[in-house]
């Protein structure tokens, strides 16, 4: 198997395990590809830095994996992957290319990771030609002008990364995108859309930043028959309303750390019927409603992890024992110092 790996220079060595990442004394980087029986040949060097050349690739036709990260590259030439048939894992990162049509033809990756690009514009049909393509990572990149012919050809990709980046989700973005299933857009701009998440099915969404401060229930239109893990952490909302995510049956999921959360109303979990874990941690808690599930009929053993945050009152821990007598509940007491009581103490002296 052809490896790729980066190295500070060109050493004769003769086992895959020997090579590793370093960083030269002068901060020049090589990029040296390797294959096990045979040392390692440099083939962009301080000099070509510039601009990545088709040639630096030609010897190296049945490279699996490559990975071009901190290597000061400001240009490449359109074809410069065109030889690499076999390459499956393509990386690039933390430099400043643009990105051009006809850049990844007649490559067969599954996964390609373009982060800290500054890419400011995805042409359309950047990625036509990419149909074993299942992962796209676009993170951390300025992005703003992208539609949904940006993504024409994706039929197959199963999770895309557009975190941090000016992405605004509109109606029909991923609509090339039908096996779409994994989706993080934490820390972009959010502009609310009842159509937002139309042509997908999504299992898995992460919104962590999101710049979230009110939990309206429509947000979730279109995710209800397939969502199982929802990331909401790092938002700003005091307090979780009812009916917040009532429609959310598949949910089994919920992340709501580091949020300023200080009530969970009533019926505030209303409707999830499938969930397995909430997540609470870091939060200042005042306050649990005893009727935060509402009526819900809960399928599974409930996991309510408090973390680090403040203790709820003591009336809602005697009555969440009863309510879920077989609920997990993590509390301060099993990884702070700042809680008096275990709640397994508690629970045995008060319940």
């Amino acid at each position: 198997m052809i490896g790729f790996c980066l190295a500070t220079e060109y050493r004769q060595y003769k086992r895959v395990s020997d090579w590793r990442s370093e960083q030269g004394n002068s901060g020049e980087t090589l990029v040296t590809c390797f294959h096990p029986e045979d040392a390692g040949e440099t083939i962009l060097n301080s000099q070509d830095k510039q601009l990545l050349r088709k040639q630096s690739f030609e010897s190296f036709s049945n490279c699996k994996f490559l990975r071009l990260v901190n290597l000061g590259i400001v240009d490449v030439e359109i074809d410069v992957f065109s030889t690499m048939h076999n390459l499956k894992y393509l990386t690039i990162g933390n430099d400043d290319i643009v990105i051009r049509p006809g850049m990844f033809d007649g490559l067969n990756l599954k996964i390609l990771s373009l982060y800290n690009l500054s890419i400011n514009v995805l042409p359309e049909k950047i990625f036509d030609g990419l149909d074993r393509l299942m992962e796209l990572l676009l993170h951390q990149n300025p992005l703003n002008g992208i539609n949904s012919e940006s993504f024409y050809g994706l039929s197959r990709v199963h999770r895309v990364r557009l975190d941090y980046s000016n992405v605004i989700v509109t109606p029909g973005l991923f609509k090339h995108m039908p096996g779409l299933s994994i989706l993080d857009i934490s820390g972009t701009p959010f502009e609310f859309n009842p159509n937002m998440w139309s042509n997908v099915a999504l299992e898995s969404l992460r919104l962590d930043n999101f710049g979230l401060s009110d939990l309206n229930v429509d947000i979730w239109t279109g995710l209800e028959g397939t969502l199982r893990r929802l990331y909401l952490n790092f938002n700003h909302f005091q307090s979780i309303r009812a009916h917040s995510f009532q429609y959310l049956t598949k949910l089994q999921y919920l992340q709501l750390n580091e949020c300023g959360i200080q009530h969970i109303n009533a019926q505030a979990f209303e409707g999830l019927t499938a969930i397995i874990k909430i997540s609470l941690d870091g939060n200042d808690i005042i306050n649990i409603d005893i009727n935060m599930f509402g009526s819900t009929p809960l399928d599974n053993q409930v996991e309510l992890d408090f973390g680090c945050s403040s203790s709820p009152c003591i009336q809602d821990l005697c009555w969440l024992e009863k309510r879920m007598s077989e609920t997990h509940l993590e509390r301060c007491g099993r990884q702070c110092n700042n809680y008096d009581r275990s709640v397994e103490q508690y629970l045995k002296d008060e319940c």
